[in-house]
């Protein structure tokens, strides 16, 4: 069974002035013709994040790829992956 995925980079501006970069980020995504909105709506609940502004999707790639057996994962998954973030004054 195909699990189909996007390899993205994006920059996400929040209300409260913050910003971020991705480069290189795979999310899932429910199927092969998934709109940007759709990516966009992605990125943010796969980040967990709120109060966003503007997301701008660039280098956008969708693929299919063959799902793992239940239980199973991958190295280097998205959902194993951090976040570091700093602030200047």
């Amino acid at each position: 069974m195909l699990q189909y995925r996007a390899e993205l980079e994006a920059a996400v501006t929040l209300t409260s002035g913050g910003s971020l970069r991705t480069q290189g980020l795979r999310i899932d995504v429910p199927h092969a013709d998934v709109t940007h909105a759709e990516i966009s709506a992605l990125l943010v609940a796969a980040l967990g994040l709120r109060d966003v502004e503007r997301v701008e999707l660039d280098s956008v790639r969708v693929f299919g790829e063959q799902a793992e057996p239940s239980g199973t994962r991958r190295s280097g998954s998205s959902s194993s992956s951090s976040a570091t973030s700093s602030r200047t004054a």
